[in-house]
């Protein structure tokens, strides 16, 4: 038998070679066994098979730890011993992310609850409440309580609009009202 690193004959079992210090590989030893001469560089008859390869994909944050994924991922590839020769390595395993869940749809206004809305956004005090309830609550459907932050936005916009065009016609027109306040009520 020979070291495989350093061609150095070995003496029937020996582990180490005594010159280069490599471990004797138990396929050498099994080869000499059966007086067959062993070589890490031999070219094995028919094509090489191609290694087996994975995609290692990196954790997600948002999974957790709520599903069970195997330990460990075996890889196999080439390395730089030789052509055919193949070395295994142990990766972690990938986390595999599970089905999300189906996202419920929300219930879409009918033409009678949307006229029903806008019936009660008549109403002064009672429209006021209802939309604000509607808009700040838990419990209000995402497409109700859009709608009623929209017509808050709308009635701030129309108070707004009105404050500023009451204070222009008072400031603007403010003798000529006091002119026919005095001349209807002297």
């Amino acid at each position: 038998m020979i070291c495989a690193h350093c061609q150095q004959p070995l003496q029937e079992g020996e582990t180490k070679c005594p010159r280069c210090g490599a471990f004797v590989s138990v396929a050498a030893s099994s080869y000499a066994a059966l007086g067959r001469s062993f070589s890490p560089f031999a070219v094995p008859a028919g094509p090489p098979k191609p290694p087996e390869r994975q995609v290692w994909q990196p954790p997600r944050r948002d999974l957790g730890d709520s599903f069970d994924a195997p330990s460990s991922v075996t890889l196999t590839a080439a390395t730089s011993l030789g052509p055919s020769s193949l070395a295994s390595a142990v990766l972690p395993a990938p986390r595999i992310a599970p089905e999300p869940a189906p996202v419920p749809t929300p219930p879409v206004l009918s033409a009678a609850r949307l006229f029903g809305f806008f019936l009660l956004m008549c109403l002064p005090l009672v429209g006021l409440l209802c939309a604000c309830v509607w808009a700040f609550g838990r419990r209000t459907g995402l497409q109700l309580k859009n709608l009623a932050r929209a017509a808050l936005l709308f009635l701030l916009t129309v108070w707004v609009l009105l404050a500023a065009a009451a204070w222009w016609a008072i400031t603007v027109h403010l003798p000529t009202i006091n002119a026919i306040w005095e001349a209807l009520f002297r």
